[in-house]
Order: structure tokens, then sequence, then C-alpha cells
């Protein structure tokens, strides 16, 4: 009888040895879960730094774009200015032609004045010489 309490306590110990141990398994489990959550966080963090370098990297394709857009504009306003002074240069153009005209025409106006002058001398040298 003392044999059998004894084989009982035994088995007993067994049992509880058993109960230890499957408590180390599961206790090994959730550590190893532990590490898969520590490696998915981890990912998730690379993930998230590769997110904000492609941001980064949107942010700077997005100043140069602004640059670009500064450029631009100061190359239209130099268009606006290249075409003001087109426009300039043609009415200085005009300008210069009138008065080249004008010369021109005073310079008729001179030649018949002349010509209305010398035919006068004449006249009147002819009436002199008669």
């Amino acid at each position: 009888m003392e044999e059998g309490r004894e084989n009982d306590r035994e088995m007993e110990e067994g049992r509880e040895n058993d109960r230890e141990m499957e408590e180390g398994r599961e206790n090994d489990r959730e550590m190893e879960e532990g590490t898969e959550n520590d490696r998915e966080m981890e990912e998730g963090r690379e993930s998230d730094r590769e997110k904000w370098k492609k941001g980064e990297r949107m942010i700077e394709k997005w100043k140069k774009g602004e640059r670009a857009m500064e450029k631009w504009k100061k190359g239209e306003r130099m268009i606006e200015k290249w075409k003001k002074g087109e426009r300039a240069i043609e009415r200085n153009g005009r300008r210069e032609r009138e008065r080249y005209r004008e010369m021109e025409e005073g310079r008729e106006s001179d030649r018949e004045k002349w010509k209305k002058g010398e035919r006068a001398t004449e006249r009147n040298g002819r009436r002199e010489r008669e």
C-alpha cells in the first residue's frame, strides 16, 4: 500500500512535470510569437521608413517642379518684355520712317523751291540781258 502511494506520488510528480513542460512549451510559443511580432514591427518600421523616404523624394520632386515653374514664369516675363521691346522698336521704326519721309518731302520741297529760284534767276538774268 505504501508502494502504491509512492507510485501515486511519483505519477503525480510526473504529471506536474508534464504540466510544467507544457507551460514551458507554451512560453516558448509565446516567445516565438513575440519574436514574430517584433519582426513584423521591424518590417512595419522598415515599410514606414521606405514610405517616408518616398515622401521625401516626392517633396523633392515637388520642389523641383516649383523651381521649374518659377523658371517658366520668369521665361514668360522675359517673353513679355521681349514683345514689349519689339513693339517699341516697331513704333520707333515707324517714327523714324515718318521722319525720313518728312525729310525727303522737305528735300523735295527744297528742290522745287531751288528749281523755281533757278528759273526765276534765269528769267531775271534774261530780262537784265535784254
